[in-house]
């Protein structure tokens, strides 16, 4: 298809970070950014004033590769070069007080360490119960997490599951189905019955 007409793609301003910026997510209130790169500092950006709201430490990051936030705000996950993945409550950022730096320096309520090479993706389900994360560099580096628990279903995917090196996923809007495209072209789909 061809891109959109030229007047509706309008230019509307940069936002700066003090170093590369290899991923961001948008708030569900249009106007909230989250955007991370090296050094593992998360930046909050108010897109109404262009500018950066807080600066947020990703707890033991050296570098943060792939943001999600739930469809509601409530939960931020941030995953890292390490494989880490970090769940934080946005809301309670407010309460605390920058370091030396500017930052502030929340703790997760939960970390996940079930991967062991860089977050390429992550991706809730429209009522942030599930987390979908993953690593391209490892074949079948896929793991998915109930969030309020903050455990990782240990039974899917099992050593058998065809996924590959797992490149994109999406949850259906009804949750009741996952969708995995990977290296070989394929989209693999999967119901989750729980939610059927």
């Amino acid at each position: 298809p061809p891109l959109p007409p030229r007047q509706s793609r309008q230019w509307i301003g940069d936002l700066r970070m003090n170093q590369d910026a290899y991923c961001a997510a948008f708030g569900p209130d249009g106007h909230t950014l989250y955007s991370a790169g090296q050094g593992g500092l998360m930046y909050h950006w108010d897109l109404r004033m262009h500018r950066c709201v807080r600066k947020v430490m990703d707890e033991g990051s050296l570098s943060t590769t792939s943001l999600a936030l739930s469809a509601t705000g409530s939960v931020l996950a941030a995953g890292s070069n390490s494989g880490v993945v970090n769940l934080y409550d946005p809301a309670g950022f407010d309460g605390l007080a920058p370091g030396s730096a500017g930052e502030i320096a929340p703790t997760p309520r939960k970390a996940l360490m079930n991967l062991s090479t860089r977050v390429s993706l992550l991706k809730f389900n429209p009522d942030a119960q599930i987390l979908v994360m993953g690593s391209q560099l490892k074949k079948g580096a896929l793991r998915v997490a109930h969030v309020g628990s903050g455990t990782v279903f240990s039974n899917w995917p099992t050593s058998k599951a065809p996924l590959n090196y797992v490149s994109s996923a999406d949850i259906s809007s009804s949750s009741s189905a996952l969708a995995m495209g990977n290296d070989r072209g394929k989209v693999l789909l999967y119901r989750f019955i729980h939610y059927s």
